[in-house]
């Protein structure tokens, strides 16, 4: 009986020494987390611990670019788009009952000067949305003029000695008989960003893609990781590392809370992931649409129809601390009060 129990003990020691020899080992070849800071171009990186001091960045209070807004009549200002390394803002104006066209104004002497209608992109109807190649030699924009496959489509121009080559249409594989908007190139040129309503009445977001300037573009695909089937999605821009993509939604935000366009951001890799919304320093109740970047991605811009009208809006981003602050709402329990209490107490016992 003894000899039956010692084999079972060490049979039992035994198995439980496999176990926690197989539960070391996966341990062992566990994959181990490891930190590191990537910079949003994925141009550097460096583990957690050796990387550099890193800054915290908020968007500061959206204001209304005034300059751009005089000498024009009551209207709209609608897609405002950086050019030029941030030194040319194309914008496009529609005054009430009028049509929409382009406009151009230069950044100099620390402001913007008075707009210039870019005669060679206009037409009678409506001509907006202008966006540019990195280089600024190709332009791509939307009109609803005479010609067109559908309501609005897009058109591309050449950069030429005096202004813009003849506008063309970007054709049957990127325009429809529906409506597409918002053009957005990517830093390389290579892929077409759109908003258009040919699945059905909702905006969505395409892409496009060509394997060189001198390609055709590809069947545009939706992004499905943006588009809800619930909301508008409009008003792509990628950023100039070409690995953000910002645009506007009308998507659901919460119970009790209206509908409206806010701005998001997204990060572009092998799939688009990490929406978030860009917050209330540049969101607000009314609607935000048609956002543009500087290049070195501090300056932001976009349309809001905040106060009424159609109006141009910028932020700057700005670094910001996180402070330590007592509440002192309590105050029996804070420093200041201590003194007084202490000699309330001294005198009621002096007193008694």
């Amino acid at each position: 009986m003894t000899g039956k129990v010692s084999a079972l003990l060490q049979s039992r020691w035994t198995l439980l020494l496999l176990l926690g020899g197989l539960i070391a080992l996966i341990l062992f070849v566990m994959p181990q987390r490891r930190d590191r800071v990537v910079a949003r171009d994925g141009s550097s990186s460096w583990e957690s611990s050796s990387a550099p001091p890193r800054r915290e960045i908020v968007w500061s209070p959206a204001t209304v670019i005034k300059e751009i807004q005089r000498n024009f009549p009551a209207g709209d200002f609608l897609t405002p788009h950086l050019t030029d390394n941030g030194s040319a803002l194309y914008f496009a104006f529609r005054k009430h009952g009028r049509s929409a066209d382009l406009f151009i104004s230069r950044f100099q002497n620390g402001r913007w000067q008075r707009p210039t209608k870019v005669d060679a992109l206009c037409s009678s109807a409506n001509d907006l949305g202008a966006t540019f190649s990195r280089d600024g030699q190709q332009v791509f924009f939307v009109s609803d003029r005479a010609g067109g496959l559908g309501g609005y489509d897009l058109y591309t121009a050449t950069r030429v000695k005096d202004g813009w080559s003849q506008p063309r249409n970007l054709g049957k594989k990127i325009n429809t008989k529906a409506n597409e908007h918002d053009p957005a190139l990517s830093p390389d040129g290579l892929a077409l960003y759109f908003a258009s309503n040919r699945s059905d009445e909702q905006l969505d977001l395409y892409r496009a893609t060509r394997k060189n300037a001198r390609t055709s573009w590809s069947d545009p695909e939706p992004l499905t990781e943006i588009n809800q089937l619930a909301s508008h999605e409009r008003a792509p821009f990628v950023a100039g590392s070409g690995k953000y993509l910002y645009f506007a939604s009308n998507r659901k935000q919460g119970k009790g809370i209206e509908p409206n366009f806010d701005l998001y951001r997204a990060r572009i890799g092998e799939r688009i992931t990490d929406i978030e919304n860009l917050g209330s320093s540049i969101n607000s109740p009314a609607d935000e649409t048609e956002s543009s970047l500087s290049p070195e991605g501090f300056r932001l811009l976009f349309a809001s129809n905040r106060d009424g009208n159609g109006l141009i809006y910028q932020s700057s981003a700005q670094e910001v601390v996180v402070e330590t602050q007592w509440d002192e709402s309590r105050w029996l329990l804070c420093p200041q009060w201590w003194w007084k209490v202490l000699l309330i107490a001294i005198t009621s016992v002096t007193l008694l």
